[in-house]
């Protein structure tokens, strides 16, 4: 099984960095990696989501996620200033489905945006069965991330790059071992 998220951030200069990842778990590790990440939350938070942490919050995250047993997988758009984020998505979703689907992942969770985002989404991986891209058992279901802690450690990890990208590197020397980028 899969989680997928997004980051995105201003680079230096005029572009920006768009990235996804995907975190690639065996079932029977889930349900005890839910109960970790809950344990992570810091005081009355809800959830785990990098932008909102602090430095020292993404060290002790970044440490915790590098014990876990996962593999993440993450692909990276820069793209110009008067670009587009949702051009950079599908670039960036259709690359990681097709590796998703090549390495044989049944089930896809993605972190659901709106109704219209996920319109766009579902019409993509559609286009991708359709075209034989993907496999056309590949399940692809939208959940918000208050629902699926496990959402969170595609935060983590995407986060984690886009943050590297923009100079901000600790925490992705720490978990830079899991991920592997396409």
């Amino acid at each position: 099984m899969a989680f997928i998220d997004e980051s995105m951030r201003r680079r230096s200069g005029d572009a920006y960095v768009y990235a996804l990842a995907a975190v690639l778990l065996e079932e029977h590790v889930c349900a005890e990696l839910r109960e970790r990440l809950l344990g992570l939350r810091a005081g009355r938070s809800q959830r785990i989501h990098w932008r909102d942490e602090s430095s020292a919050r993404h060290v002790l995250i970044a440490e915790a996620v590098a014990r876990m047993p996962l593999r993440a997988m993450v692909v990276v758009d820069i793209y110009p200033e008067n670009g587009k984020a949702e051009r950079a998505r599908r670039l960036c979703l259709d690359r990681l489905l097709r590796e998703l689907s090549q390495q044989k992942v049944e089930t896809v969770c993605i972190e659901t945006r709106d109704q219209w985002h996920d319109r766009r989404d579902r019409a993509l991986v559609d286009a991708l069965r359709g075209a034989g891209r993907i496999e056309r058992g590949l399940r692809a279901e939208w959940r918000r991330s208050a629902d699926e802690p496990l959402l969170w450690l595609a935060d983590v990890l995407v986060g984690s790059v886009v943050w590297w990208l923009g100079g901000e590197g600790e925490s992705f020397d720490i978990i830079r071992q899991r991920i592997e980028f396409l």
